[in-house]
């Protein structure tokens, strides 16, 4: 009877399939075995162990925390946790309102803007005088931080009618005793009078800083270093210009229609400041340490206003000048060095030093003479201080805490005491 198989399956076709197909899956069927022979068998690990941060809290509030210069100083670090409350949210935008209403601006954010209650100045030496923007300088103090992971804060407000508040922050620890980190913050705000649409900006400003902090692993040793920059500019308008009914008084509602217009147009001031900060201080023993503290200040104010014929209604006083511009520039600069010992005597803190101040003052209009002739008649000079710092904790609730220095042989002297409890 004859075949009916394919020519060749009886000379061996079939055992060649054969070969190559468990040939072929011979390797995976091996490693199928083997894991599973190793999945029975106890597992010796090496190497560092992976951290179960998706199941567990590893990270949180308490995990980056930060503390002030002025803690170290005293000798009293106190850590505080990351603040994760929505309190007073709605204040963070308007300066105003961030600071209780203590102080009035021009009626936008970013303008310049100045304390209700009187104020003693914080520089008892020379200085420019010009403080109308010193609260965006000054908006917060330097947070140093102690971070078990990299921390960083993005707050961005987008306010109606083009006003916009930035600011980031980014710490980390490069190891226990070492950090470091920067903070950027921005305002950019719109006309609200006369706005021709976006980006009509009546404030720019852009603040940074960049900072570190170092201790030696028995904390006899401390460094602070922080570098900060602000240039902030204001397009000046000079309120809004409103024609007075027949009695002579100014309505409200005419501060608020559509086509109120600006005193001036062309003005602008800018203000830009710089400031390198330095402190290092070594421990003695616990009732003695030795410190040094160095500051490099730097503040430019410039004002620009082109000539028109809205100026001769608006300013009070007005002088020709071989120009069709008015450029104002003022620039002081500063270099501080202060040395001193401080410590802790039971619960009294007590601190002495001696600082040398050096200024450089330029106004671009009057000669190097006649800066202030009452006290400086040189444009530069050197002022020393002598003074003293003293906190006594009467309690866990109660601290006094005192502060005196004075200019030798100009006499200027500063006095402060306050009591926190």
């Amino acid at each position: 009877m004859p075949s009916v198989l394919p020519r060749g399956f009886g000379d061996g076709l079939f055992l060649r399939v054969v070969f190559r197909f468990v040939f072929c899956f011979l390797p995976v069927w091996m490693l199928v075995v083997c894991s599973a022979q190793a999945q029975q068998l106890p597992q010796r690990r090496t190497g560092s162990a992976v951290i179960d941060d998706s199941t567990k809290q590893i990270y949180g509030p308490n995990t980056s925390r930060y503390y002030y210069e002025q803690d170290a100083f005293y000798n009293r670090i106190v850590y505080r946790p990351i603040d994760t409350l929505i309190h007073n949210y709605h204040r963070v935008a308007n300066f105003v309102n961030r600071y209780n209403n203590l102080y009035q601006d021009l009626g936008n954010i970013g303008t310049a803007i100045r304390p209700i209650y009187e104020q003693l100045p914080s520089v008892i030496g020379a200085s420019t005088g010009f403080h109308s923007y010193d609260l965006y300088w000054d908006d917060e103090q330097i947070r140093y931080y102690d971070t078990k992971s990299p921390y960083t804060n993005m707050q961005l407000i987008l306010g109606g009618q083009g006003r916009s508040i930035t600011r980031a922050t980014f710490s980390r620890n490069i190891n226990p005793r070492w950090n470091v980190g920067f903070t950027y913050r921005g305002i950019f705000v719109d006309k609200q009078v006369q706005r021709r649409g976006k980006n009509d900006r009546i404030t720019r400003s852009n603040y940074y800083d960049f900072y570190t902090t170092y201790q030696t692993a028995d904390s006899s040793y401390r460094l602070f270093v922080n570098f900060r920059r602000m240039l902030h500019r204001v397009n000046e308008f000079g309120g809004v210009r409103v024609d007075p009914n027949e009695e002579g008084s100014l309505p409200m509602e005419d501060y608020f229609l559509q086509t109120a217009r600006p005193w001036l147009t062309t003005p602008s001031t800018e203000d830009l400041r710089t400031n390198f900060h330095f402190h290092h201080e070594y421990r003695v023993g616990g009732a003695l340490q030795l410190y040094h503290t160095l500051d490099r200040y730097k503040q430019k104010n410039k004002f620009l206003d082109l000539e028109s014929g809205e100026q001769n209604e608006f300013y009070d006083w007005v002088r020709t000048l071989e120009s069709d511009s008015v450029r104002d520039a003022t620039t002081i600069r500063t270099v501080r060095n202060e040395v001193g010992i401080k410590g802790n005597i039971l619960k009294l803190f007590y601190n002495g030093y001696y600082a040398i101040r050096h200024y450089h003052m330029k106004y671009n209009h009057l000669p190097v003479d006649t800066i202030n002739l009452s006290r400086w008649p040189d444009e530069e000079g050197d002022e020393h201080y002598f003074g003293g710092r003293m906190s006594l904790a009467l309690d866990s609730l109660m601290e006094l805490r005192g502060w005196a220095e004075v200019i030798v042989p100009d006499g200027n002297y500063r006095i402060e005491g306050s009591l926190h409890s």
